[in-house]
């Protein structure tokens, strides 16, 4: 095994990401494309390669604390709410 073999075990490609993240390679791809993904640690020829720990500590996108689009009376007390007519 050479030097370069041995430093392979410890990068991670898109279809290693797309494992760990639960995702299909392809969009894992659309990550990198966009912008989204970190910047690759280190290029093997053509192949972009990451350490896991440049991944394990990115925060994906929509995956943060919040959960999405509040209701809409949820923050008015209901005697505030519009009443429907009569």
């Amino acid at each position: 095994m050479t030097e370069d073999d041995a430093d392979r075990d410890v990068w991670w490609t898109m279809a290693d990401i797309a494992e760990h993240l639960g995702l299909r390679v392809r969009s894992v791809r659309t990550y990198r494309t966009a912008g989204i993904l970190p910047r690759e640690d280190h290029m093997f020829g053509r192949t972009p390669v990451w350490r896991p720990a440049t991944i394990t500590g990115w925060q994906r996108p929509g995956q943060g604390a919040g959960g999405g689009r509040p209701r809409k009376d949820a923050t008015v007390p209901p005697e505030l709410r519009p009443q429907p007519p009569q």
